[in-house]
């Protein structure tokens, strides 16, 4: 199915909005690693198997996030002061209705010890979009909440060898509604979200020597990026989107090329003794991290955006690898290779404040940030094999994403898509 034909029948058509638009109250700060997490009940939506599904993926998001201390198990009570003696403090209800193939689901959120109506909400969609509509209410709800975006709609695009061969997915961020990429039965890598969420940029095999391809989600549009018959791959787009940066080699060498989007010329950013792979552009553009050996173990380096004054900014660890940048630019992420297996690490662009997230066991590898950078998505082998996890950058929590059999691995969080 198409990105056209999904949109088409996930169009939503919101039919009033919030009552009481005040933003002037941030009932949790987001920004903060020990922010109180706010008391809510969702009480039960209807008692058709939709509006139970709608509910608990709604519970999923808020509890997945960590703002939230959920209260009640699918309770509902017409008085408000039942859940005040809860101790809960926000109340989300709302209606689902079903007609044919079509749906529409009312919801709210309430302040019930202000007693302020926060939201109103009316979604209507074809009926295979209620996990959509749940996802998005429960984005609002975050947003109204905290005065940030939420990330339930976002994709992670990822690797699977579910048909045998190494081909590229989009699963929502929760790991549910998987849909194909790739069907080229190739080797496929190194999935790259476009700035601007439409595309996939990828290395495949499929021609025989690895090379770099853009592929529309629309339209399902393939293209092959650099016009060089040496081998090119782990292309990575510019925050612009109007530049790709990646490695070429040749002669055995592989350095650090640059080549504008639609455009023919190659422009060298590294050059000298060793590998340089894996580079990434910092959010404002000015600076690339890649990986080298140059010192000898694979080590970070960061450089201007044209190649210019390289220098190393990791080393711990016997071997560092996949920097990710935080999308505040503050931080970069890593795996490092320690005595026990690789690692996830997050550090500060000058190398300073290095703090381990993930301790195994098996090892723990290619992080990637969540648009809100608050969660990193990463492959680990910790249950015997290659899966996609998350973690929570501030509070330690790590959950398996289902995916599909698997192997999974080589995650890549989309920006914000809505």
């Amino acid at each position: 199915m198409t990105r056209k034909k999904i949109v088409g029948i996930l169009l939503f058509s919101l039919i009033f909005l919030d009552i009481s638009v005040s933003y002037a109250k941030v009932y949790i700060d987001i920004t903060s690693p020990s922010a109180r997490r706010l008391p809510i009940v969702i009480e039960p939506l209807g008692k058709t198997p939709i509006a139970a599904q709608i509910g608990d993926i709604l519970r999923r998001d808020l509890d997945f996030i960590g703002l939230f201390q959920l209260i009640g198990e699918r309770q509902e009570s017409e008085n408000d002061s039942f859940w005040l003696s809860a101790g809960a403090e926000a109340l989300i209800r709302g209606k689902v209705f079903t007609k044919g193939t079509g749906l529409t689901v009312e919801l709210y959120l309430d302040d019930i010890v202000r007693g302020k109506r926060l939201l109103a909400k009316r979604y209507r969609s074809d009926i295979k979009g209620w996990r959509q509509v749940a996802h998005r209410f429960a984005d609002d709800v975050v947003e109204r909440l905290s005065g940030e975006k939420g990330i339930f709609q976002t994709g992670i695009a990822f690797v699977s060898r579910l048909s045998g061969n190494k081909e590229l997915y989009i699963m929502d961020y929760d790991g549910e509604n998987i849909r194909p990429v790739t069907r080229n039965r190739s080797i496929n890598l190194s999935p790259k979200w476009s700035p601007d969420g439409k595309a996939l940029l990828f290395t495949s095999f499929k021609s025989g020597s690895p090379a770099i391809y853009s592929k529309e989600l629309a339209t399902y549009r393939e293209k092959k990026m650099v016009p060089s018959r040496h081998m090119n791959m782990g292309g990575n787009w510019s925050p612009d989107g109007r530049k790709l940066a990646f490695t070429l080699t040749r002669n055995g060498d592989s350095d650090l090329f640059m080549i504008e989007r639609g455009g023919k010329t190659l422009r060298r950013l590294t050059s000298g003794w060793g590998l340089d792979v894996s580079p990434t552009w910092s959010p404002d553009g000015q600076t690339i991290a890649f990986v080298s050996d140059r010192g000898g173990n694979p080590n970070i380096y960061l450089a201007a955006a044209d190649g210019s004054d390289p220098r190393r900014i990791s080393f711990d660890g016997k071997y560092n690898s996949s920097p990710a940048w935080s999308p505040d630019g503050k931080w970069l992420a890593y795996s490092s290779l320690q005595s026990g297996g690789f690692r996830i690490y997050i550090m500060k662009r000058d190398g300073s404040g290095t703090r381990q997230l993930t301790f195994g066991p098996g090892n723990d590898e290619e992080p990637s940030w969540s648009p809100d950078g608050r969660f990193l998505a990463f492959t680990s082998t910790r249950d015997g094999k290659k899966n996609i996890y998350i973690n929570s950058v501030n509070n330690g929590k790590t959950i398996k994403l289902k995916a599909t059999a698997g192997p999974d691995m080589s995650p890549h969080w989309s920006p914000f898509l809505k």
